[in-house]
Parts: structure tokens; C-alpha cells; sequence
């Protein structure tokens, strides 16, 4: 038994994958609740794990909806795994080599970003040979959570830890920071783009603030306070 750290249902509902602090990835039937298989590969807490949502090709080579996982772990590693194979065909370093506690696709399936511990984020075009990767920087303090536009080229990230609590918006293809959301008083720990109204943006943090805004304007359009500290948030 160990903390779970991250978890990830496939794009069709049929396998659920977790992220432990024992450093394995496990996955279960969602319907029976039965454990049916574990990768191992990271050397830390699994902190993030993803499955691509659209059919992707990599290598001449074409995978399926929910075919392939990201993981992240504090290890400072991505591992992108062919779940049909049962291994992990590709691995990316953070730059600089830390703790990596988000990790996300972007639209094309083809761009991963990353963030965790430091303040730098890392950008890999997987389609490229070899694979291509950039940082971006902007961020003064570790970065919590990162969510890609559901249609526009753009993703959030956000994060802190004594004084940055702002939220960055970025487009991926100039690799150019687009708007800055402050509004938060503490560390923001999940940030999503809401797939219905696609202007409008949530974001949550550990004094218990949840804000709604208006990503055209940067304004917040509405807060609730919650009870506890809030870690995750999802449409």
C-alpha cells in the first residue's frame, strides 16, 4: 500500500492508471476495481500521468486514442509508455533536472509541457527526430499544475510558493507568454480551462479560493471559498 498521487482514466473509460509514492504506475479495472498491471520505471512519487485523447503518429508509426500514457515523477523525468508493449519508448529530462509535479499534452498530441519544482517549464516536440525541446520561463516559483485550451493554442500554468501565485497563459507554437491572472493569496495548485465556454477559466489554491475568469479580459467574474484547501479541480 502506498500514497496515490495521480490518477487517469483512458479516453474510453476502461482502465483507470495511478501514480504512486512507491514510484509505480499500476492500472485497474474501473468496473471489477481489480488491479490487472504495473510499470515500473520511475525512481520517485509518480506525480502526473495523462493518456493521449487523440490517435497520434510518432515514428512512422500510429497510436491509438489512449494507446500511450505520460508520466511525471519528482525523479525529473518524463516517460511517455506504449501500453500495448509494456514499456516506456521514450524519456524526457527536465531542464534543470528537478522535481516534475505536472505534465500535460498538448492539442496536436505531439507537444508535451512540464513544470514542477523549479521555475522553468520544459517543452518537448515529440515529432520532431530527434526530439526538440525548449524552456520557457517566466515563473519565480515552482509550478503546481499546467491545462491546455481545449481549441485555442494556448495552455495555463500556475503554482507558487511564498509570493507568485499568478497564473501564466502561453502560446505553445511562439512559445510566448500571452497574459498574466492575479488574484490569488496562495500557492495555486490546479488550474483548468473549461471545455463549454471556452473563454472562461478556474483555477484553485491552498487558502481554500476557487476564482472563475474571464480569459479575453483577465478579470475574475466570480469566487467561492471553500472549506479546506482545494487540489484539484475538473470540468
Amino acid at each position: 500500500e502506498s500514497w496515490i498521487m495521480s490518477l487517469a482514466f483512458s479516453p474510453d473509460g476502461r482502465i483507470l492508471a495511478s501514480g504512486s509514492a512507491d514510484e509505480h504506475i499500476h492500472f485497474w479495472s474501473p468496473t471489477s476495481g481489480e488491479s490487472f498491471g504495473t510499470f515500473t520505471g520511475h525512481r520517485d512519487y509518480v506525480r502526473s500521468l495523462v493518456f493521449n485523447q487523440e490517435e497520434i503518429l510518432l515514428d512512422q508509426t500510429p497510436y491509438q486514442a489512449g494507446s500511450l500514457l505520460l508520466s511525471a515523477s519528482d525523479d525529473g523525468y518524463v516517460l511517455l509508455w506504449d501500453l500495448a508493449q509494456g514499456r516506456a519508448i521514450d524519456i524526457f529530462a527536465s531542464v534543470p533536472n528537478a522535481a516534475i509535479w505536472a505534465a500535460d499534452f498538448g492539442p496536436d498530441e505531439t507537444t508535451i509541457i512540464a513544470g514542477g519544482a523549479s521555475d522553468t517549464l520544459t517543452v518537448w516536440n515529440i515529432d520532431s527526430s530527434p526530439v526538440l525541446g525548449s524552456t520557457l520561463i517566466d515563473h519565480t516559483e515552482q509550478i503546481l499544475s499546467i491545462d491546455f485550451h481545449p481549441t485555442e493554442p494556448l495552455f495555463a500554468t500556475a503554482g507558487g510558493l511564498d509570493s507568485d501565485y499568478a497564473i501564466r497563459i502561453w502560446n505553445p507554437d511562439t512559445e510566448t507568454l500571452v497574459a498574466t491572472l492575479e488574484g490569488h493569496g496562495a500557492p495555486v495548485s490546479s488550474v483548468v480551462f473549461n471545455p463549454q465556454m471556452t473563454t472562461q477559466l478556474i483555477s484553485a489554491d491552498l487558502e481554500r479560493m476557487i476564482l472563475v475568469w474571464d480569459t479575453e479580459t483577465s478579470a475574475i467574474v466570480h469566487s467561492i471559498e471553500f472549506t479546506d484547501s482545494v487540489f484539484s479541480l475538473d470540468f
